[in-house]
């Protein structure tokens, strides 16, 4: 039995080194996708002005405290950047460790190497953004809640309510999330209120709900109002991003199917086993919590994503999660079963989509990982070539007045990359004409 334990944690230890080999291996090798330089950019904003604001369309302020804390430590580049969401991939890996006791240990292993390898989570975790902030919480809030439920302990409660305002405070797709687990809550006390008895359960978790929303309200308060110093920005933080997001048309889009082949060309072995999942304990495990509620987060954030005018490859991973966590589950049943035949076929399928998957992740965030070719890589990811221009740029400035050179963009199309590339330079007009006098020694204009 000791035996069986120890190659268990040597596995699972494995897969954790491999995941932080896999995050951090170039991090910097990739020039910053639209997004991250202005992720960048707005942080280094905060750095010079010393002050902040919530604004929806940069999303919540988490992201930019630490990553403000990682540039003023260590200085502003593409590796610092990204430091923090490749560390964030890694303790995704790791928090399949404490779920084993309700997926099995079979299950929390298969559970961390989708995690490490998965295409979807891989490549965003070497993203400067902030979806992979809310997935790491969403498993975290799960665990806490599981942990609550099974001791009655109220710091499992007070945990889950700072994780709440933490994922809230990363990104606004946090509230899909919190809907998902508080309408839930609702509709299983409704459907189980003749053995639940809904007035008694909700007396006797009454110290654990105020305790979490005490806990989470604070922390959101704190962090949207810059450490207290805006004391009226939180009370407008949640209306102002209902409103910028709910009249939100900009963006990628598509149909409403959008994700369907792109989970199919990724993800493959998890939607395969998830959705066999989903059947198996719908059939066999009808008494199954978890498996029920995982059932329900994949379908309602399915139908929410499925509607909202904004589709974008990386939120393909809010939308596997909890799939991943009931095919982890259903392969423990499977490993373990006597359906022999049929237990020879769904081993033989899970090799080849696992073999499948583990190509594709390696061609995409090591082979191609800037050609926007790839379904999973937005059209707005320059490619390496803009790096050779940012390294020729400032070879030249580095010959006539360094960060003092005057350069002239004429094209708003480069603003964005260029706010984040040119930085440190200090003699910069943006949006120039280009029919007007261009009288600097480095322009920039787009494509003619």
């Amino acid at each position: 039995m000791e035996n069986k334990n120890n190659r268990y944690l040597y596995l699972f230890i494995g897969i954790v080194i491999v995941s932080f080999i896999l995050r951090f291996y170039n991090l910097d090798l990739r020039p910053f996708h639209h997004d991250e330089a202005v992720h960048g950019w707005f942080t280094c904003k905060i750095l010079n002005t010393g002050d902040y604001h919530y604004q929806p369309w940069a999303h919540g302020p988490l992201q930019y405290y630490i990553t403000a804390l990682i540039f003023h430590l260590f200085g502003a580049s593409e590796f610092t950047g990204r430091i923090i969401p490749a560390f964030l991939g890694v303790l995704l890996v790791l928090s399949a460790y404490p779920l084993r006791r309700y997926i099995g240990e079979v299950g929390s292993i298969f559970l961390a190497a989708f995690f490490a390898i998965s295409p979807s989570i891989l490549y965003y975790s070497r993203f400067f953004r902030n979806d992979i902030y809310v997935v790491l919480f969403a498993v975290l809030i799960l665990i806490t809640v599981l942990k609550y439920l099974d001791t009655q302990k109220l710091y499992w409660a007070t945990f889950t309510g700072c994780l709440a305002a933490l994922s809230v405070s990363a990104k606004e797709n946090a509230y899909i999330v919190l809907f998902i687990f508080v309408s839930f809550g609702v509709l299983y006390l409704i459907r189980e209120r003749d053995r639940l008895k809904i007035r008694a359960t909700i007396k006797k978790n009454l110290p654990a709900i105020v305790t979490a929303l005490l806990a989470g309200f604070i922390i959101y308060f704190i962090l949207y109002s810059f450490f207290l110093q805006h004391l009226t920005d939180p009370i407008y933080a949640i209306p102002d991003a209902v409103d910028h997001w709910s009249h939100y048309t900009g963006g990628p889009s598509g149909p409403f199917y959008f994700y369907i082949p792109i989970m199919a060309l990724y993800e493959l072995p998890i939607l395969i086993f998830g959705l066999l999942g989903i059947f198996y304990y719908w059939i066999r495990e009808k008494n199954n919590v978890l498996m029920l509620f995982l059932t329900y987060y994949f379908a309602v954030s399915m139908i929410i994503h499925a509607s909202i005018h904004e589709k974008a490859p990386w939120l393909v991973m809010h939308l596997i999660l909890p799939l991943t966590i009931i095919a982890s589950g259903y392969i423990e049943k499977l490993i373990h079963s006597d359906w022999r035949s049929v237990k020879k076929v769904l081993v033989l399928v899970l090799g080849i989509t696992l073999a499948f998957m583990i190509v594709n992740s390696i061609a995409l965030n090591y082979v191609r990982f800037a050609d926007p070719a790839e379904p999973m890589i937005q059209a707005a990811q320059p490619d390496m070539r803009f790096k050779e221009m940012m390294a020729l740029t400032d070879s030249i400035a580095s010959g006539i007045d360094g960060y003092n050179t005057s350069i002239i963009v004429t094209d708003n199309k480069l603003e964005t990359q260029l706010l984040w590339n040119l930085r440190d330079y200090k003699k910069v007009r943006w949006r120039v004409d280009i029919n007007s006098t261009l009288d600097a020694p480095l322009i920039f204009v787009h494509d003619l």
